[in-house]
């Protein structure tokens, strides 16, 4: 899939907006308040049928109006025939909920998925991979995991649900009850912990090339589980013997709950030792290797969504991540100002000033 066009209609801050679109590198400009995050959002709500940002449906509609729409136009291949089809996407927002159409067709959830490419988006909020909490960090590659394996959801809901009621038999039940939902949980805790120490292995390759393009060396990334996790009888073993103070503290101390990811920066920890603009650089590294990894996997290109990226990157720092974006298969990029795109032919540089039709 290839976006030619996005048209707003209603959207937050747009009474009217219509974007042409090209492969590589799209660079939106402008101040601030012009629109340019609403567009990406725009974008992300388009191809997923959910907001990009916390609030909800009724938040994307423009103040004043019932309804608003999102149009994206595309070229997709058709193998068989050799030949490529314009195609359009209408998502219609409403308070409370988004509606989908495929040239005019409705289209469910499940179809939606499956048309669209993989998408990769950076906001501002991902630098915090390197320095947030580890939930952020379990949450994030759990949802690769499942972007790149849709049964690994499940997988996860599972193991929640399970771990919920191991927990809340803490307090009362007897040991046999509880060695029942040990034997259960720790069954899909070695399972959740071989799929993420998978997807290190094979994302590790991905993160050196693109974090050594972008001018780092020895940035790496380890799985850190929580307890042994050789296999389901050591897990076993690890919930067995953390069960009287997990009795005490009415609480499940062991599993992948409590697992982490660690990101290394010339063998120091990326957390203190990087600074601001290397873990932002270290952040936009791995973006780029997921959506390489998702396109080995896959077989499609993914579309990169890149808000605020060059932020807190000094301008060499930013020459290197425009060049890398302009070599992708397609992605756009916000910035309060416009770098010096001449060298790139990839990129197309969108003043979005002149454009902004803001609603009054």
């Amino acid at each position: 899939m290839l976006l030619t066009s996005v048209s707003l209609r209603s959207f937050r801050c747009f009474d009217s907006l219509d974007l042409p679109l090209e492969a590589g590198l799209n660079l939106l400009a402008g101040p601030n308040g012009v629109g340019k995050t609403t567009v990406l959002e725009a974008i992300y709500v388009a191809l997923t049928g959910t907001p990009l940002r916390h609030g909800g449906p009724t938040f994307l509609v423009a103040c004043g109006k019932h309804s608003a729409s999102v149009v994206l136009r595309f070229t997709t291949e058709a193998r068989e025939a050799e030949r490529s089809y314009q195609r359009s996407l209408i998502a219609r927002c409403a308070p409370n909920r988004v509606s989908s159409l495929l040239d005019s067709v409705p289209l469910s959830r499940t179809e939606l998925e499956t048309l669209r490419p993989p998408l990769c988006v950076f906001t501002p909020a991902r630098a915090e991979i390197v320095r947030g909490s580890p939930g952020f960090r379990r949450s994030h590659f759990d949802a690769l995991l499942s972007a790149l394996n849709p049964s690994y959801a499940q997988l996860i809901r599972r193991y929640g649900i399970c771990l919920q009621q191991r927990t809340a038999a803490l307090s009362t039940a007897p040991d046999r009850h509880l060695d029942a939902w040990d034997e259960q949980l720790a069954a899909l805790a070695h399972e959740i912990h071989t799929h993420r120490s998978q997807l290190v292995q094979r994302l590790v390759p991905f993160l050196e090339r693109r974090a050594h393009a972008l001018g780092l060396t020895g940035v790496y990334i380890s799985y850190r589980p929580h307890g042994p996790v050789a296999s389901a009888d050591d897990c076993l073993d690890a919930l067995r013997a953390a069960r009287s103070s997990d009795r005490l503290n009415r609480r499940t101390s062991v599993g992948p709950h409590r697992s982490d990811f660690a990101f290394e920066l010339a063998g120091l920890p990326a957390r203190t030792a990087a600074s601001q603009g290397q873990q932002r650089l270290i952040a936009i590294a791995l973006l780029l290797a997921e959506g390489d990894l998702l396109a080995a996997s896959r077989g499609r290109a993914p579309l990169f969504l890149f808000d605020d990226a060059l932020s807190e990157l000094d301008p060499h720092s930013a020459e290197l991540v425009l060049t890398q974006l302009s070599t992708t298969h397609q992605s756009l990029l916000t910035a309060t100002h416009a770098p010096p795109v001449q060298q790139h032919s990839s990129t197309t540089l969108i003043d979005l000033a002149p454009l902004n039709d803001p609603v009054h």
